[in-house]
């Protein structure tokens, strides 16, 4: 079921930046990064929490929200599934992705990310 409800943000938020202000409005991050955190260890959660948040980082401005988001809690989520999950090409393959989403929205994103620990990565 989790990750049916993952696999609808992705879809909802793939090509509309109006599902994705809604999404991060309605505080959809904490939800996300609650069910990445809650299931650390499960390399199919963290693949599509990670495939999410690529979506809801497809423009600067969205970008930039999710980097902001919670204090920065959703980058550190997205670096703690890469790191737990490095032979996953799938949670490597999206979590990058997003992760050079968020850099190029900003000197400010890419500070925010080597802070979070990117450059480990």
């Amino acid at each position: 079921m989790l990750l049916h409800c993952l696999t609808t943000v992705t879809n909802l938020a793939h090509n509309n930046q109006d599902n994705r202000h809604r999404f991060i409005d309605a505080e959809g991050l904490h939800a996300l990064t609650d069910c990445m955190e809650a299931f650390t260890q499960s390399p199919k959660v963290q693949r599509q929490g990670c495939w999410a948040m690529l979506t809801l980082a497809g423009s600067d401005e969205t970008a930039r929200l999710v980097a902001e988001g919670g204090g920065s809690r959703a980058l550190m989520t997205l670096i703690n599934a890469l790191l737990n999950h490095p032979m996953d090409p799938g949670v490597q393959q999206f979590g990058l992705w997003a992760t050079a989403n968020m850099a190029l929205a900003g000197a400010d994103v890419s500070r925010r990310l080597r802070k979070a620990g990117a450059p480990e990565i």
